[in-house]
């Protein structure tokens, strides 16, 4: 950070978005002091996520608020990597709160039917889902 601002120094790096865009998108920010989560109060996408458009020096992109804040404070977001919210809070924008991990692991720490199945260790009968138990079809409806 700037000894006399509260916008970080490496905005002036052009892969980094227009100060524009920090300024609009902080301004829409509102603290919450129970869990320190950051929570956007602009458009929420239906996911729940933060959504806004950039102007990225004067090219419109349509981005997700949590993934510009994660760049603004705490650097780049690797190619096909996925920021996850460690506070589970979609709305969040505090890059404390995020960590970049790779898009299966993103989809194991989440609540949808994969996170869910992979934790199951017994079908509804009770029987264990290991060795002879498991029947494993192929894309095509073959099993093996």
């Amino acid at each position: 950070m700037c000894k006399h601002s509260r916008i970080p120094k490496r905005l002036g790096d052009p892969s980094f978005h227009d100060i524009s865009d920090w300024a609009r998108i902080t301004s829409n920010l509102a603290i919450d002091s129970d869990t320190g989560c950051w929570n956007y109060c602009g458009y929420l996408h239906e996911a729940g996520y933060g959504h806004t458009s950039t102007s990225k020096f004067g090219t419109i992109h349509e981005q997700w608020v949590h993934r510009i804040m994660f760049t603004f404070l705490r650097g780049r977001i690797a190619a096909g990597m996925h920021v996850d919210h460690t506070c589970r809070n979609r709305q969040c924008a505090n890059p404390l709160h995020m960590e970049i991990v790779t898009p299966g692991v993103n989809v194991m720490r989440g609540v949808g039917p994969c996170a869910i199945n992979i934790t199951k260790t017994h079908c509804p009968r009770g029987h264990e889902y290991s060795g002879q138990n498991l029947l494993i079809r192929t894309a095509k409806g073959r099993q093996y």
